[in-house]
């Protein structure tokens, strides 16, 4: 649906789309104000302690986009729209009213919803099979005296069980990770300050490699948490640590691009596969899985949570004087 403001907030113009979704009828709604439908906005979003987009739109000239926003219809029904406003001037760059969208996602949460239901049923009945599964290994090993065909057998099933245990753990990270965002609480950082500190503990930590890093003296704040920013440059190096040749370094830089920090990670060694956005996806994988390797892509699935939680983005690029990898993170500055 579209709405149209003006410099007071109130609706100027809705389209058909929008009334027939709101059950409200034109001149129901035409000289309100929009902020009087009881608008909420959704607690998973990066923007939940915002103003509603339109407001900055007419107060500051900014353009909002994709922010999540419930309310309820005239019929009783609750609604989901991602919501986007840009700022309306006249010739002479004056703030005379708001274009807003709503691109209406309620049934496409209901599905999300469902599945996310049917996620933690699974979770919850493959833990109970998994103590099962734990107990009956424990038996087979007791009972020794087996032979070499059996052995392999149970060597094949304690395989297996690792697997699937350490496929459950992550899920939980994840959705752990996903969940805190709606409880932690941003605020400025120096983000050039974070990165050097880490490398420096890092070179400390793994004696077998070595780092470097590049980063702008000047302060470069953003709006973030210190521990998650931390976290995400964690999950980058032991990405760089499995995937670099024995003796290459580890190359870390932090500069400012714009209205952008940007955050690169480098390694020497394996170069990455054609499809790169899978990499970021759950469990992706450009290696065969091991039992004991902890390559699922549990690491970079979380990179990609952080970094767009804080409005940025992550993307993997191979190098070009050399052979390997470069993870590139951009977060807005403030």
């Amino acid at each position: 649906g579209v709405v149209l403001i003006d410099d007071q907030e109130r609706i100027v113009l809705a389209n058909n789309v929008f009334l027939q979704r709101m059950h409200f009828s034109d001149a129901k709604l035409i000289g309100s104000r929009l902020s009087a439908l009881d608008w909420t906005k959704s607690t998973k979003s990066k923007h939940h302690q915002d103003p509603l987009p339109w407001i900055d739109s007419l107060e500051i000239g900014a353009s909002p986009e994709h922010i999540s926003l419930s309310v309820k219809s005239q019929s009783g029904n609750k609604l989901l729209f991602i919501v986007s406003s840009t700022p309306l001037t006249d010739a002479g760059g004056k703030i005379r009213g708001a274009l807003i969208t709503f691109n209406d996602v309620t049934d496409l949460e209901r599905v999300n919803n469902e599945l996310e239901g049917m996620t933690q049923f699974l979770r919850h009945e493959m833990r109970n099979a998994l103590i099962g599964a734990t107990s009956t290994i424990d038996l087979l090993e007791l009972r020794g005296n087996l032979n070499d065909a059996d052995r392999q057998l149970l060597g094949r099933a304690k395989q297996s069980h690792r697997m699937i245990k350490y496929l459950l753990e992550s899920v939980s990270e994840a959705k752990s990770i996903e969940s805190s965002f709606a409880r932690d609480q941003a605020h400025p950082i120096k983000i050039n300050h974070i990165v050097t500190s880490a490398v420096n503990n890092y070179a400390a930590i793994y004696n077998d490699n070595r780092f470097s890093c590049d980063c702008e003296h000047q302060d470069i704040l953003v709006y973030g948490q210190e521990e998650r920013i931390i976290q995400m440059l964690d999950k980058l190096v032991t990405n760089a640590i499995d995937h670099s040749d024995v003796g290459t370094p580890i190359e870390f830089s932090c500069y400012k691009q714009n209205d952008h920090v940007i955050i690169k990670v480098a390694n020497q060694g394996q170069p990455l596969p054609e499809d790169k956005h899978t990499l970021f996806e759950l469990f992706a994988s450009f290696r065969n899985l091991t039992a004991s390797g902890h390559n699922q892509g549990i690491g970079l699935y979380v990179v990609k949570l952080i970094a767009e939680a804080y409005g940025g983005s992550v993307e993997a690029v191979d190098r070009k004087q050399v052979q390997g990898a470069e993870f590139v993170i951009s977060l807005p500055i403030i």
